[in-house]
């Protein structure tokens, strides 16, 4: 059974596009065929890899690229968003004697910012 480059998950797609238009040993470029696209021993991931994503086995290109399936989020899993968008953790490294007014204006820049309900 051959598997259709058109046909894999978005992160994984793209990744073959982007083989498949390096590879410069294959004359038929055009190909939706996965196993015929590119040469998979000659790309970073190697050939267990796409071995793996043409027998549907994604969790192998997933874990080699460390990233979450589906972007790690289910659709309304989780509390809804505090400040009505994702948020990101921030680091400061302040001198120890102002690190007070750098927590309070912080404080209170995110009390002005939480989506009220």
């Amino acid at each position: 059974m051959s598997k259709l480059i058109s046909k894999l998950p978005k992160r994984i797609r793209e990744r073959a596009l982007e083989c498949q238009k390096k590879d410069k040993h294959l004359l038929n470029r055009e190909t939706d065929e996965l196993e015929l696209a590119f040469r998979f021993a000659a790309t970073k991931e190697g050939l267990n890899v796409w071995f793996d994503v043409s027998r549907k086995k994604y969790s192998s290109f997933y874990t080699f690229h460390n990233i979450k399936p589906h972007g790690g989020k289910r659709a309304n899993a989780g509390r809804p968003l505090k400040y009505g968008e994702e948020t990101t953790e921030v680091t400061y490294y302040p001198p120890l004697s102002k690190k007070h007014i750098i927590d309070k204006m912080v404080k209170e820049k995110l009390k002005e910012w939480v989506v009220k309900k």
